[in-house]
């Protein structure tokens, strides 16, 4: 991949497709990437793992200047991946990935959060809504029609994903102490995070352009005033 260049108030969003038979170079993986991905038993998920895999470090190569296999990652204390200190200027990044489609953020503004998630019909889905989101959000939800309160659980659900994902604390936040707007109509924001430092005025998030049937949001905790967002596309 060609040099990639990213401005200091940017955020670029690559989108990428999974389902592809091109045969993949596993000698740019590290051995942990490589040992996870022989853990499947699957190939179709192993197939994504590993694509999405390249495609992160060939993104990443492309902004530090070196080849894929040359990307070194270390982890946060909750396990979030970030990159190893490589003499350049922070560099931010984050991946999801939900049936056919990856998504990976990249910005060298704040730490930052993504999630894509393939709309679909839940047979629990109430269950699940009583167990991700708070008392309020739960009454929002009530308040939709009835037609849109499927993709409405998956609006509510990436962008509190994003926000947690952002602050790279894993499961040590419960959902419900990230409270969201979550009706696809509504502007995106964040009405809460209760953790006990965080105000909502600190959090920027985004509705992403996504794949048809897929939602996407994009989190980060920043006081930029101007941010540019470009979305791209990835192609092996």
């Amino acid at each position: 991949m060609p040099q990639l260049l990213i401005g200091r108030n940017e955020v670029h969003v690559w989108t990428i497709c999974l389902e592809h038979d091109r045969k993949l170079d596993w000698n740019v993986l590290s051995p942990d990437e490589k040992y996870r991905a022989s853990q499947f038993q699957v190939a179709g998920p192993r197939q994504q793992y590993v694509s999405s895999r390249i495609a992160l470090r060939e993104i990443l190569g492309g902004h530090l200047g070196v080849p894929p296999d040359r990307v070194q990652f270390q982890y946060g204390p909750c396990g979030k991946p970030e990159l190893a200190d490589s003499g350049v200027e922070a560099l931010h990044f984050n991946v999801s990935h939900s049936g056919n489609f990856a998504v990976i953020g990249v910005s060298p503004i704040a730490p930052l959060g993504i999630d894509i998630e393939a709309v679909r019909d839940l047979v629990n889905l109430h269950d699940l809504v009583r167990h991700v989101f708070s008392p309020w959000e739960q009454t929002q939800f009530t308040d939709l029609p009835y037609e849109i309160r499927q993709r409405a659980y998956f609006t509510g659900w990436t962008r509190k994903e994003a926000v947690v994902k952002s602050m790279g604390v894993g499961l040590q936040l419960p959902l419900q102490a990230v409270e969201v707007s979550i009706s696809p109509n509504d502007p995106p924001r964040v009405v809460r995070v209760d953790n006990g430092s965080e105000s909502p005025r600190d959090w920027r998030i985004w509705a992403l352009r996504a794949p048809a049937g897929y939602e996407v949001s994009l989190a980060m905790r920043s006081n930029f005033l101007a941010i540019d967002l470009l979305q791209f596309t990835y192609v092996t």
